[in-house]
């Protein structure tokens, strides 16, 4: 019983020692709009965006590799150099409007509540996991899974993260300029190349002409984990 006590205290201690030190996502910022991307003007409004396949450059705004978990962040930055408002929307996914091409990949957008989601299935069917072992095995895992996926609180932390830094559908008004991030799921198989057809609309708010924004970004094989 004293033995059993031991390695309950144990497992609350290294729940404690990581919690604390969970990293705490950065604000977005200029730098990420400096570094080479791709960008396209139509009327006055600047679209640039920067897929990020850095880890460790992903871990600075979400606390972890997202990549590790088959989501890719691309960092998105508006900017309206007209005269006249623009309503601009997130991609759709290509089943819901057939004028978006996903380049030809099988890589698709997804919300940033249905990342949320993903992140939150993975690491629950981790942490079941890690239950199910027994206490000894499964403290013998608790550093590895720590190292991928983060205890519970860094798991909350990179959910609310995937939310707060996303970009929004609003309406740009002239001279302002939006940032954030958009998300594509991957497949799980980084065997092969991966084509990401990245597509954002913009409605004019006064004629209601809609304008399309496309990038195709390629990710080499291994190139994605």
């Amino acid at each position: 019983m004293m033995e059993l006590l031991k390695k309950c205290c144990l497992m609350s201690a290294l729940f404690l020692l990581v919690a604390c030190g969970t990293t705490k996502p950065a604000v977005i910022g200029s730098e990420l709009a400096q570094a080479r991307g791709y960008e396209e003007t139509k009327n006055g409004l600047r679209i640039y965006i920067r897929p990020l396949q850095d880890k460790n450059e992903i871990k600075k705004y979400f606390g972890a590799d997202l990549l590790k978990k088959n989501i890719l962040p691309i960092f998105v930055l508006a900017e309206n150099r007209n005269d006249t408002a623009y309503f601009l929307v997130e991609p759709a996914p290509p089943a819901r409007d057939e004028r978006i091409d996903n380049g030809g990949g099988t890589a698709t957008f997804v919300s940033a509540e249905d990342a949320k989601k993903s992140v939150y299935k993975k690491d629950t069917q981790l942490e079941i996991g890690l239950a199910m072992a027994g206490p000894i095995f499964w403290l013998a895992l608790i550093p590895i899974a720590m190292a991928d996926y983060g205890p519970t609180d860094a798991s909350k932390s990179l959910q609310q993260a995937l939310i707060t830094q996303s970009l929004r559908k609003q309406t740009l008004s002239p001279g302002k300029t939006e940032q954030g991030f958009i998300y594509y799921q991957l497949p799980p198989d980084d065997s092969s190349a991966e084509t990401i057809g990245i597509t954002l609309q913009a409605t004019n708010i006064e004629t209601q002409d809609v304008m399309y924004f496309s990038f195709t970004n390629k990710l080499k094989a291994g190139e994605k984990r």
